[in-house]
């Protein structure tokens, strides 16, 4: 009938991704897996089997979802440009912000590929989809006036649904790049992106970010840190309204944790957002049920210091500056948040930061 599969296949992924130039499912899977190793003796390209049919080459799944990753990418510019440099291997890096010379760009890099390697030691942070390590440049990066570099290397997609969330909004460092750019203009504080990576073969990410100076928001709520109630008041009132200003432009953070949340300054209060891999902008769809979960997601953890009624304080805070009705903001608060521990509950017994006094302080707010 003249019905070509991979040229049908091809076509579908063009669609979705929306990839310039057509390429073949067999052309997919040669650049995904260019040195495969036989799976069977007879398993040659043009070879005749003993009933005198064609065997075509096998392929497994995973050089299969090798190959749409590295087919969707070529939509995206991870190829060295004026600015950029690639290592000479898989490895392919950018630099988006501009103002690094070239001696930085060296020195950023060789640290890029110590850590992918391994060779710098133990991470900062380990979680299920990224590595975090911190650096210290010494010297500092001479244009940008940068000493700590935080260097988040991401791990590729894992699932069907994951891959075709992947598929559909691109690589997470591209998104980055974008919606850092979007925060700065609009004027809120966020680390800016130096580096961005991209290894083609495995499908690994890699972002560097410019340190910021201060202290999360936890460090003013321990009691250890002996920081005034006054002073504890105004950062929790002042970030209630921070957090309000940030949906009023129309952005919702994908991961709005205290520990995601560095105050800059203390008199006046201010604040800079970090962790935007799953920050978006909305403007209508379930906009009201994504802030609201910015705010659970707030007050979920166990912090030592921060009361029932400093959590409230935030609400009220935002409420205030929202100019929304108090009383519904904090019952349905409330409500989303006692689904959300009774979830953590369900998956570990009272072992992670959020414990049960804070779970049973959390769910009297509505009634107050």
């Amino acid at each position: 009938m003249g019905f070509d599969v991979a040229d049908s296949f091809c076509a579908v992924g063009v669609r979705a991704v929306r990839i310039a130039r057509r390429d073949t499912m067999s052309s997919v899977l040669s650049q995904a897996m260019p040195d495969r190793t036989r799976v069977h003796a007879s398993d040659q390209p043009r070879g005749r089997n003993r009933g005198g049919q064609s065997r075509r080459p096998h392929a497994d799944r995973r050089g299969v979802i090798r190959g749409l990753r590295a087919s969707a990418c070529r939509g995206v510019s991870m190829i060295p440009r004026p600015g950029s440099c690639a290592n000479g291997s898989r490895w392919r890096f950018r630099f988006p912000d501009g103002e690094l010379n070239a001696d930085a760009c060296e020195r950023l890099r060789a640290c890029a590929m110590e850590a992918v390697s391994g060779a710098r030691g133990e991470p900062l942070r380990r979680s299920r989809h990224a590595t975090t390590y911190r650096i210290r440049m010494d010297g500092g990066l001479s244009d940008s006036g940068a000493d700590t570099v935080f260097l988040k290397v991401l791990d590729p997609p894992s699932g069907a649904a994951a891959l075709l969330k992947w598929v559909w909004r691109g690589p997470v460092a591209r998104h980055l790049v974008r919606i850092v750019a979007k925060l700065r203009q609009d004027g809120v504080e966020v680390p800016r992106v130096l580096m961005i990576g991209y290894d083609r073969a495995s499908g690994r990410e890699l972002v560097a970010f410019e340190g910021i100076a201060g202290r999360m928001v936890p460090y003013y709520m321990d009691r250890r840190s002996n920081t005034p109630s006054a002073t504890r008041r105004a950062v929790l009132g002042a970030l209630g309204r921070e957090v309000a200003r940030l949906h009023r432009l129309g952005y919702v953070h994908g991961d709005l944790t205290p520990y995601n949340v560095i105050v800059t300054s203390v008199s006046p209060p201010r604040f800079a957002f970090i962790d935007h891999e799953r920050t978006r902008r909305r403007s209508l769809f379930a906009v009201n049920r994504h802030r609201m979960r910015n705010l659970v997601q707030l007050g979920r953890f166990d912090i030592r210091g921060l009361s029932r009624s400093d959590r409230v304080r935030v609400l009220v805070a935002y409420a205030g500056e929202m100019g929304i009705d108090r009383r519904r903001t904090l019952r349905t608060a409330a409500r989303m948040l006692q689904a959300r521990l009774a979830r953590d509950r369900a998956r570990n017994s009272g072992g992670s930061r959020d414990s049960a006094c804070a779970m049973a302080g959390q769910g009297r707010v509505g009634g107050s």
